[in-house]
């Protein structure tokens, strides 16, 4: 979670990439409305959301604002949710 530039600087940044590398993190969700704020405030972290992620689905999902769903390439689904069309992911 990164909210009110907390972990902004970028030592702190390499510690949330570095998080991100040595755990399972299956799925990120990005409100689209914060995006922008995101590559400006955690660029470190934006690279590598880019560089591992990609865009499974952008919906207000009934809920009205907007939300990203990002899903690792590196991890297989265990399934696709039929309602939702999103991938599942089991626990290791």
């Amino acid at each position: 979670m990164f909210h009110a530039n907390q972990g902004a600087a970028p030592a702190e940044q390499e510690l949330i990439v570095r998080r991100l590398r040595n755990q399972r993190v299956p799925l990120a969700i990005l409100p689209v409305d914060q995006a922008s704020e995101i590559e400006r405030v955690y660029p470190l972290v934006k690279e590598y959301l880019d560089m591992r992620y990609e865009v499974a689905k952008e919906s207000g999902f009934g809920e009205g604002r907007p939300i990203r769903v990002l899903v690792d390439r590196n991890v297989a689904a265990s399934q696709l949710d039929a309602e939702l069309d999103l991938p599942c992911f089991t626990a290791r």
